[in-house]
Protein backbone atom coordinates (compact mmCIF):
# COMPACT_ATOMS: atom_id res chain seq x y z
CA UNK A 1 0.00 0.00 0.00
CA UNK A 2 2.99 2.13 0.69
CA UNK A 3 4.46 1.96 -2.69
CA UNK A 4 1.23 2.32 -4.31
CA UNK A 5 1.05 5.77 -2.62
CA UNK A 6 5.06 6.65 -3.82
CA UNK A 7 4.44 5.17 -7.51
CA UNK A 8 2.31 8.32 -8.45
CA UNK A 9 5.24 10.45 -6.94
CA UNK A 10 7.61 9.33 -8.97
CA UNK A 11 5.03 9.56 -12.06
CA UNK A 12 4.98 13.23 -11.17
CA UNK A 13 8.66 14.14 -10.79
CA UNK A 14 9.04 11.98 -14.12
CA UNK A 15 6.65 14.19 -15.67
CA UNK A 16 8.07 17.33 -14.58
CA UNK A 17 11.25 15.99 -15.64
CA UNK A 18 10.26 15.49 -18.73
CA UNK A 19 8.65 18.92 -19.56
CA UNK A 20 11.44 20.75 -17.96
CA UNK A 21 13.43 18.90 -20.98
CA UNK A 22 11.02 19.64 -23.63
CA UNK A 23 11.19 23.25 -22.42
CA UNK A 24 14.71 23.03 -22.88
CA UNK A 25 14.68 21.53 -25.87
CA UNK A 26 12.44 23.60 -27.94
CA UNK A 27 14.22 26.43 -27.49
CA UNK A 28 17.05 25.11 -28.79
CA UNK A 29 15.72 23.82 -31.72
CA UNK A 30 14.06 27.12 -32.59
CA UNK A 31 17.30 28.78 -32.76
CA UNK A 32 18.46 26.19 -35.13
CA UNK A 33 15.29 27.01 -37.18
CA UNK A 34 16.27 30.99 -37.07
CA UNK A 35 19.59 30.43 -37.93
CA UNK A 36 19.02 28.04 -40.80
CA UNK A 37 16.36 30.96 -41.90
CA UNK A 38 19.44 33.99 -41.24
CA UNK A 39 21.73 31.09 -43.45
CA UNK A 40 18.89 31.04 -46.00
CA UNK A 41 18.30 34.83 -46.93
CA UNK A 42 22.57 35.24 -46.76
CA UNK A 43 22.62 32.41 -49.44
CA UNK A 44 19.76 33.73 -51.15
CA UNK A 45 21.54 37.59 -50.96
CA UNK A 46 24.82 35.68 -52.46
CA UNK A 47 23.24 33.87 -55.42
CA UNK A 48 21.49 37.09 -56.12
CA UNK A 49 24.81 38.47 -56.32
CA UNK A 50 26.07 35.34 -58.01
CA UNK A 51 22.87 36.41 -60.59
CA UNK A 52 23.82 40.05 -61.15
CA UNK A 53 27.50 39.56 -62.02
CA UNK A 54 26.05 37.02 -64.48
CA UNK A 55 24.17 39.46 -65.56
CA UNK A 56 26.89 42.12 -66.35
CA UNK A 57 28.51 39.46 -68.94
CA UNK A 58 24.98 39.37 -70.63
CA UNK A 59 24.90 43.59 -70.99
CA UNK A 60 26.51 44.17 -74.71
CA UNK A 61 25.02 48.02 -74.78
CA UNK A 62 23.49 49.77 -71.83
CA UNK A 63 21.92 53.75 -71.65
CA UNK A 64 21.19 55.51 -68.60
CA UNK A 65 20.17 59.17 -67.45
CA UNK A 66 22.53 60.08 -64.39
CA UNK A 67 22.84 62.52 -61.70
CA UNK A 68 26.17 62.61 -60.36
CA UNK A 69 26.24 64.00 -56.78
CA UNK A 70 30.09 65.39 -55.67
CA UNK A 71 30.65 66.38 -51.95
CA UNK A 72 33.85 68.18 -52.41
CA UNK A 73 36.39 68.25 -49.02
CA UNK A 74 35.99 71.77 -49.31
CA UNK A 75 31.83 71.49 -48.34
CA UNK A 76 30.79 72.50 -51.93
CA UNK A 77 28.50 70.29 -53.83
CA UNK A 78 28.63 69.67 -57.56
CA UNK A 79 25.32 67.94 -58.93
CA UNK A 80 25.67 67.90 -62.62
CA UNK A 81 23.24 65.64 -64.86
CA UNK A 82 23.55 64.10 -67.65
CA UNK A 83 23.14 60.66 -70.38
CA UNK A 84 25.36 58.01 -71.34
CA UNK A 85 25.70 54.91 -73.95
CA UNK A 86 28.21 52.25 -72.64
CA UNK A 87 29.12 49.33 -75.24
CA UNK A 88 32.01 46.50 -73.68
CA UNK A 89 34.69 46.27 -76.17
CA UNK A 90 37.65 43.95 -75.16
CA UNK A 91 39.50 45.30 -77.76
CA UNK A 92 40.18 48.54 -75.93
CA UNK A 93 43.08 47.26 -73.70
CA UNK A 94 42.58 50.68 -71.58
CA UNK A 95 38.94 50.97 -70.17
CA UNK A 96 37.50 48.31 -71.64
CA UNK A 97 34.53 50.13 -73.60
CA UNK A 98 33.34 52.47 -75.45
CA UNK A 99 30.71 55.66 -74.72
CA UNK A 100 28.79 58.25 -76.07
CA UNK A 101 28.45 61.01 -73.21
CA UNK A 102 26.89 64.41 -72.73
CA UNK A 103 26.68 66.33 -69.53
CA UNK A 104 23.23 68.61 -69.87
CA UNK A 105 25.34 71.54 -68.40
CA UNK A 106 27.74 71.99 -71.59
CA UNK A 107 27.07 72.00 -75.14
CA UNK A 108 29.28 69.13 -76.44
CA UNK A 109 29.30 65.63 -76.94
CA UNK A 110 31.99 62.63 -76.20
CA UNK A 111 32.09 59.71 -78.55
CA UNK A 112 35.09 57.22 -76.92
CA UNK A 113 35.24 55.00 -79.86
CA UNK A 114 38.51 52.32 -80.94
CA UNK A 115 40.57 54.11 -77.96
CA UNK A 116 39.98 57.42 -79.81
CA UNK A 117 38.05 60.04 -78.33
CA UNK A 118 35.73 62.73 -80.39
CA UNK A 119 34.85 65.50 -78.89
CA UNK A 120 31.71 67.62 -80.45
CA UNK A 121 31.03 71.50 -80.67
CA UNK A 122 27.65 71.13 -81.24
CA UNK A 123 26.98 74.92 -81.52
CA UNK A 124 30.05 75.61 -83.79
CA UNK A 125 29.41 72.19 -85.82
CA UNK A 126 32.93 71.21 -85.82
CA UNK A 127 34.69 68.09 -83.72
CA UNK A 128 38.05 67.18 -82.79
CA UNK A 129 39.98 63.99 -81.96
CA UNK A 130 42.50 62.47 -80.08
CA UNK A 131 43.84 58.83 -80.08
CA UNK A 132 45.48 56.90 -77.17
CA UNK A 133 43.96 59.33 -74.97
CA UNK A 134 43.80 56.24 -72.49
CA UNK A 135 41.86 56.70 -69.01
CA UNK A 136 42.09 60.34 -68.56
CA UNK A 137 38.92 60.05 -71.09
CA UNK A 138 36.85 59.54 -67.97
CA UNK A 139 38.15 62.93 -66.58
CA UNK A 140 36.35 64.87 -69.57
CA UNK A 141 33.23 66.74 -68.72
CA UNK A 142 31.41 64.18 -70.52
CA UNK A 143 33.55 61.23 -69.11
CA UNK A 144 32.76 62.21 -66.02
CA UNK A 145 28.98 60.81 -66.28
CA UNK A 146 30.49 57.06 -67.05
CA UNK A 147 30.04 54.53 -64.32
CA UNK A 148 31.65 51.44 -64.97
CA UNK A 149 30.09 49.60 -62.50
CA UNK A 150 27.75 49.04 -64.49
CA UNK A 151 29.34 46.70 -66.85
CA UNK A 152 32.40 45.35 -65.06
CA UNK A 153 32.97 45.67 -61.07
CA UNK A 154 36.17 45.10 -59.16
CA UNK A 155 35.15 41.63 -57.43
CA UNK A 156 38.81 40.96 -55.65
CA UNK A 157 38.49 43.36 -53.18
CA UNK A 158 39.49 41.22 -49.76
CA UNK A 159 36.90 43.11 -48.06
CA UNK A 160 33.02 43.11 -49.23
CA UNK A 161 29.60 42.78 -48.31
CA UNK A 162 26.38 41.97 -49.14
CA UNK A 163 23.51 43.70 -47.54
CA UNK A 164 19.63 43.36 -47.66
CA UNK A 165 17.94 47.06 -47.70
CA UNK A 166 14.37 45.80 -49.16
CA UNK A 167 12.02 43.55 -51.04
CA UNK A 168 13.47 45.28 -54.26
CA UNK A 169 16.99 46.46 -53.27
CA UNK A 170 20.19 45.09 -51.73
CA UNK A 171 23.81 46.88 -52.18
CA UNK A 172 27.37 44.96 -52.29
CA UNK A 173 29.78 46.93 -50.09
CA UNK A 174 33.47 46.88 -51.12
CA UNK A 175 36.22 48.30 -48.63
CA UNK A 176 40.04 49.56 -49.18
CA UNK A 177 42.06 50.47 -46.62
CA UNK A 178 44.87 52.67 -47.88
CA UNK A 179 47.17 53.53 -44.98
CA UNK A 180 45.72 56.98 -43.82
CA UNK A 181 42.46 56.61 -45.63
CA UNK A 182 39.66 54.72 -46.22
CA UNK A 183 37.68 53.91 -49.08
CA UNK A 184 34.30 52.56 -49.27
CA UNK A 185 31.93 51.50 -52.59
CA UNK A 186 28.71 50.75 -52.50
CA UNK A 187 26.70 49.61 -55.07
CA UNK A 188 22.57 49.67 -54.49
CA UNK A 189 21.39 46.84 -56.69
CA UNK A 190 17.67 46.09 -58.16
CA UNK A 191 16.71 42.93 -57.33
CA UNK A 192 14.45 42.39 -60.14
CA UNK A 193 16.31 44.11 -62.98
CA UNK A 194 19.80 43.25 -61.10
CA UNK A 195 21.08 46.30 -62.06
CA UNK A 196 22.62 48.91 -60.00
CA UNK A 197 20.92 52.36 -60.02
CA UNK A 198 22.96 54.07 -56.77
CA UNK A 199 26.58 54.02 -56.65
CA UNK A 200 28.29 56.31 -53.94
CA UNK A 201 31.64 56.27 -53.19
CA UNK A 202 33.32 57.80 -50.06
CA UNK A 203 37.15 58.36 -48.95
CA UNK A 204 37.65 58.94 -45.39
CA UNK A 205 40.95 60.03 -44.25
CA UNK A 206 41.88 59.29 -40.72
CA UNK A 207 44.67 61.64 -39.82
CA UNK A 208 43.08 65.22 -41.62
CA UNK A 209 39.98 63.93 -40.20
CA UNK A 210 37.89 65.24 -43.89
CA UNK A 211 35.61 63.19 -46.23
CA UNK A 212 34.25 63.27 -49.38
CA UNK A 213 32.04 61.41 -51.73
CA UNK A 214 30.31 60.87 -55.24
CA UNK A 215 26.90 59.58 -55.71
CA UNK A 216 25.45 58.33 -59.06
CA UNK A 217 21.76 58.11 -58.97
CA UNK A 218 20.77 56.59 -62.24
CA UNK A 219 17.08 56.30 -64.07
CA UNK A 220 15.48 55.57 -67.19
CA UNK A 221 17.99 52.26 -67.58
CA UNK A 222 17.89 50.61 -71.07
CA UNK A 223 20.31 47.31 -71.87
CA UNK A 224 20.58 45.19 -75.60
CA UNK A 225 17.46 45.25 -77.52
CA UNK A 226 15.67 48.08 -75.28
CA UNK A 227 18.13 50.71 -76.87
CA UNK A 228 16.82 51.59 -80.10
CA UNK A 229 18.89 54.94 -80.21
CA UNK A 230 22.54 53.51 -80.04
CA UNK A 231 24.49 56.57 -81.37
CA UNK A 232 27.69 54.41 -81.06
CA UNK A 233 26.15 53.23 -84.35
CA UNK A 234 26.46 56.64 -86.29
CA UNK A 235 28.76 59.13 -85.95
CA UNK A 236 26.88 61.74 -87.61
CA UNK A 237 29.59 64.57 -86.84
CA UNK A 238 32.19 62.84 -89.35
CA UNK A 239 30.19 63.85 -92.06
CA UNK A 240 28.24 66.35 -91.14
CA UNK A 241 30.57 68.75 -88.75
CA UNK A 242 34.00 70.21 -89.91
CA UNK A 243 37.11 68.46 -88.25
CA UNK A 244 38.75 71.09 -86.26
CA UNK A 245 42.60 70.73 -86.58
CA UNK A 246 43.61 73.66 -84.15
CA UNK A 247 41.91 71.78 -81.70
CA UNK A 248 43.06 68.99 -82.24
CA UNK A 249 46.78 70.27 -81.58
CA UNK A 250 45.24 71.55 -78.48
CA UNK A 251 43.77 68.51 -77.16
CA UNK A 252 47.28 66.32 -78.29
CA UNK A 253 50.09 68.82 -76.09
CA UNK A 254 51.84 65.20 -75.30
CA UNK A 255 52.06 66.51 -72.15
CA UNK A 256 49.05 64.61 -70.39
CA UNK A 257 49.84 61.47 -68.30
CA UNK A 258 53.74 62.84 -69.04
CA UNK A 259 56.19 63.49 -65.72
CA UNK A 260 56.52 66.70 -65.64
CA UNK A 261 59.36 68.56 -67.12
CA UNK A 262 62.82 69.36 -64.65
CA UNK A 263 60.89 73.38 -64.05
CA UNK A 264 62.45 75.73 -61.30
CA UNK A 265 60.09 78.22 -60.32
CA UNK A 266 60.90 81.63 -58.87
CA UNK A 267 59.19 83.59 -56.38
CA UNK A 268 58.79 87.10 -56.33
CA UNK A 269 61.03 86.87 -53.26
CA UNK A 270 63.75 85.47 -55.72
CA UNK A 271 63.01 82.17 -54.03
CA UNK A 272 63.87 78.97 -56.05
CA UNK A 273 61.10 76.20 -55.85
CA UNK A 274 61.96 72.55 -57.71
CA UNK A 275 58.52 71.35 -58.89
CA UNK A 276 60.22 67.74 -59.03
CA UNK A 277 60.66 68.37 -55.37
CA UNK A 278 56.71 68.95 -54.17
CA UNK A 279 56.15 65.04 -55.60
CA UNK A 280 53.94 63.67 -52.49
CA UNK A 281 51.76 66.42 -53.36
CA UNK A 282 48.98 67.68 -55.55
CA UNK A 283 50.03 71.08 -57.84
CA UNK A 284 47.81 73.34 -59.92
CA UNK A 285 49.80 76.49 -61.90
CA UNK A 286 47.33 79.42 -63.22
CA UNK A 287 49.20 80.79 -65.57
CA UNK A 288 47.42 84.71 -65.74
CA UNK A 289 47.87 87.88 -66.68
CA UNK A 290 46.81 91.36 -65.85
CA UNK A 291 45.77 92.23 -69.24
CA UNK A 292 43.37 88.97 -69.68
CA UNK A 293 40.16 89.38 -67.76
CA UNK A 294 39.28 85.72 -67.78
CA UNK A 295 42.24 85.61 -65.68
CA UNK A 296 41.60 88.23 -63.28
CA UNK A 297 37.85 87.11 -62.90
CA UNK A 298 38.78 83.68 -62.21
CA UNK A 299 41.81 84.59 -59.30
CA UNK A 300 39.34 84.66 -56.38
CA UNK A 301 37.75 81.42 -57.12
CA UNK A 302 41.12 79.81 -57.41
CA UNK A 303 42.38 81.82 -53.89
CA UNK A 304 39.43 80.12 -52.78
CA UNK A 305 40.35 76.69 -54.08
CA UNK A 306 43.98 76.93 -52.99
CA UNK A 307 42.60 77.93 -49.22
CA UNK A 308 40.08 75.13 -49.12
CA UNK A 309 42.66 72.36 -50.50
CA UNK A 310 46.22 73.64 -48.73
CA UNK A 311 45.80 71.27 -46.00
CA UNK A 312 44.73 68.31 -48.01
CA UNK A 313 47.51 68.11 -49.54
CA UNK A 314 47.31 70.90 -52.54
CA UNK A 315 50.07 73.36 -53.90
CA UNK A 316 48.91 76.01 -55.87
CA UNK A 317 50.46 78.84 -57.79
CA UNK A 318 50.19 81.86 -59.77
CA UNK A 319 52.27 82.45 -62.66
CA UNK A 320 53.10 85.63 -64.27
CA UNK A 321 54.90 87.80 -65.69
CA UNK A 322 54.22 91.18 -65.40
CA UNK A 323 55.73 91.59 -61.84
CA UNK A 324 55.62 94.61 -60.51
CA UNK A 325 51.70 95.24 -61.28
CA UNK A 326 50.82 91.62 -59.99
CA UNK A 327 52.42 92.37 -56.91
CA UNK A 328 50.41 95.62 -56.24
CA UNK A 329 47.14 93.93 -57.47
CA UNK A 330 47.83 90.90 -55.55
CA UNK A 331 48.41 93.09 -52.90
CA UNK A 332 45.69 95.34 -53.37
CA UNK A 333 43.20 92.13 -53.23
CA UNK A 334 44.63 90.69 -49.85
CA UNK A 335 45.58 87.41 -51.93
CA UNK A 336 47.34 84.85 -50.32
CA UNK A 337 47.91 82.62 -53.32
CA UNK A 338 51.74 82.43 -53.97
CA UNK A 339 53.14 84.03 -57.19
CA UNK A 340 55.41 83.04 -59.37
CA UNK A 341 57.50 84.52 -61.86
CA UNK A 342 56.40 83.40 -65.25
CA UNK A 343 58.51 83.89 -68.71
CA UNK A 344 59.10 82.28 -72.09
CA UNK A 345 60.87 79.61 -71.63
CA UNK A 346 58.32 78.16 -68.72
CA UNK A 347 55.53 78.94 -71.37
CA UNK A 348 57.58 76.75 -74.18
CA UNK A 349 58.40 74.03 -71.71
CA UNK A 350 54.20 73.60 -70.74
CA UNK A 351 53.26 74.64 -73.98
CA UNK A 352 51.10 77.74 -73.14
CA UNK A 353 50.29 79.84 -75.48
CA UNK A 354 46.81 81.20 -74.14
CA UNK A 355 45.47 82.52 -70.71
CA UNK A 356 44.33 82.10 -68.38
CA UNK A 357 45.74 78.50 -68.52
CA UNK A 358 45.62 75.70 -65.69
CA UNK A 359 48.49 72.35 -65.08
CA UNK A 360 47.23 69.96 -62.95
CA UNK A 361 50.22 67.67 -61.26
CA UNK A 362 49.64 64.34 -59.24
CA UNK A 363 51.56 62.97 -56.31
CA UNK A 364 53.42 61.05 -58.82
CA UNK A 365 55.05 64.08 -60.63
CA UNK A 366 52.51 63.43 -63.54
CA UNK A 367 50.45 66.12 -65.49
CA UNK A 368 47.05 64.92 -64.91
CA UNK A 369 44.96 67.60 -66.96
CA UNK A 370 45.78 70.96 -68.65
CA UNK A 371 42.23 73.82 -68.85
CA UNK A 372 41.93 76.16 -71.26
CA UNK A 373 39.92 78.55 -69.29
CA UNK A 374 38.69 78.06 -65.92
CA UNK A 375 36.43 75.50 -65.11
CA UNK A 376 34.52 73.68 -62.24
CA UNK A 377 36.64 70.29 -63.88
CA UNK A 378 39.35 71.56 -61.70
CA UNK A 379 37.88 70.78 -58.76
CA UNK A 380 36.28 68.50 -59.39
CA UNK A 381 39.84 66.47 -60.13
CA UNK A 382 41.12 67.44 -57.63
CA UNK A 383 38.60 66.03 -55.38
CA UNK A 384 39.13 62.44 -58.14
CA UNK A 385 42.98 62.81 -57.10
CA UNK A 386 42.48 63.08 -53.91
CA UNK A 387 40.16 59.67 -53.88
CA UNK A 388 42.91 57.69 -55.36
Amino acid sequence: MKNLQIHPFILIIFTLILTCNCSQHNPSKNMVTETNHILNDSEKLRNLFNAFLKKQTQIKLIRYKVRRIDTLVSGTIRNNTGVVTLQPDKNDLIVGFSFYGKRDDTSTEDFYVDNTLFKIALEHKFYYKKANYGKFVLGTPCGQMVVTDLIKIDTTITESSLINIDDSTFVFKSVTNQGSSIGTRELTIDKRTLIPNRITITKIHQQQKWKQSITFDLTNILINDQVTDNKLLNLYFKTGYARCENATARSTDGLIGKKVPEIVLHTFKNESINIRSLESQLVLLDFWELWCSPCVKSLPTIEEIANAYKSYGLITFGVVSDIEKATEYVKEKNFTLKQVKGNQELNSILKVNSYPRYVLIDRKGLIQSIYYGYSDNIELDINSLLLK
